[in-house]
């Protein structure tokens, strides 16, 4: 919904865009690059992908190492389409509000 509303978004996306090397060279964390997880959580644990302190408030989970491009692509479609279906929205408020002043004439 920070997206959504314009608020946050290029945080997000420079979050989500955030390089391999910047995990294991500024972090010193571990990241998945390819998301493609072993099923054996005692090989995950051990590789050091669930357990993460300090950087992300104690969160738990696989860091997945993101891509600047297509976070960029991905956040300026999303955005231009929740620009047009919000001045859809608009518009249809308009037009709807136009009709029934219309309507409201012809009934006088």
């Amino acid at each position: 919904s920070r997206a959504m509303t314009g608020e946050g978004w290029n945080q997000l996306m420079h979050h989500i865009g955030t390089k391999p090397w910047v995990f294991r060279c500024v972090y010193d964390l571990p990241c998945v690059e390819d998301f493609d997880v072993p099923g054996d959580y005692d090989a995950l644990l051990a590789g050091g992908f669930l357990k993460h302190e300090g950087l992300l408030s104690n969160e738990t989970g696989p860091l997945q190492c993101g891509d600047p491009i297509m976070a960029g692509i991905f956040f300026v479609s999303f955005t231009c389409l929740v620009s047009f279906v919000v001045l859809n929205l608009f518009i249809a408020v308009i037009f709807e509000g136009f009709t029934d002043s219309q309507q409201n004439q012809d009934m006088e």
